[in-house]
């Protein structure tokens, strides 16, 4: 009995530690590192308190979509070098391909007529770029009262928006009298998609900090 007992006592130890050498590598591989779970389940949770993690995706996950300016009423579109909230629902240029980079919401946004994608320059404004790898070219999209809206990850106190013209709203003018101006509804063109603009509404966006992590 006592052979037998130190025998189990010896394999539950491997196992345990097979297990946390296991989910260490696992961790690794898939470079862990902390996120919000705000953004996903949309409710508002002590983040000192919870262990997350966001999955960096090895390669972008791309859905096509439009963008309505709330302001405009109006689609996204780029013609030329320019970007304005100006476009109507049949015209190809306001099409998008969103790619997103990880499962925190974080992603470049693509013209698919450009072939150039969305991306703040160093004074806050909205230009169009060919190279995505720009630092102002990644955004994540929080989900506010079934609108998105875009924040910059270059810059995070600078939110994609167009005034009532079309024109792109510089990122240091971001206020919270405007904030309709800063939220888009987006229009799938792919029904097996429709899943992706399902997810629950996040918090409100205070635009007077404007630092959401």
């Amino acid at each position: 009995d006592y052979q037998e007992g130190h025998h189990m006592y010896f394999t539950f130890r491997l196992l345990y530690l097979a297990t946390f050498i296991y989910y260490t590598a696992l961790c690794m591989i898939i470079q862990c590192e902390a996120f919000n779970l705000t953004s996903l389940i949309g409710k508002h949770i002590d983040l000192e308190k919870e262990l997350t993690w966001t999955i960096k995706l090895s390669s972008p996950q791309v859905i096509e979509d439009q963008l309505m300016n709330e302001c405009t009423g109006k689609f996204v579109r780029v013609l030329g070098k320019k970007v304005k909230a100006l476009g109507m629902q049949s015209d190809p240029r306001t099409l998008f391909a969103m790619e997103s980079l990880s499962l925190r919401s974080d992603l470049r946004i693509k013209s698919k007529s450009a072939n150039k994608y969305l991306c703040f320059n160093k004074k806050g404004r909205l230009k169009v770029k060919k190279k995505k790898k720009h630092e102002g070219c990644v955004f994540r999209e929080h989900l506010v009262d079934g609108y998105s809206m875009y924040q910059s990850m270059w810059n995070k106190k600078w939110f994609i928006g167009f005034n009532k013209k079309g024109l792109p709203i510089k990122g240091t003018k971001v206020n919270s009298s405007r904030n309709n101006c800063f939220k888009f509804l987006k229009r799938n063109l792919h029904k097996h998609i429709e899943a992706h603009n399902k997810r629950h509404p996040g918090p409100p966006v205070d635009f007077n900090k404007a630092k959401i992590k």
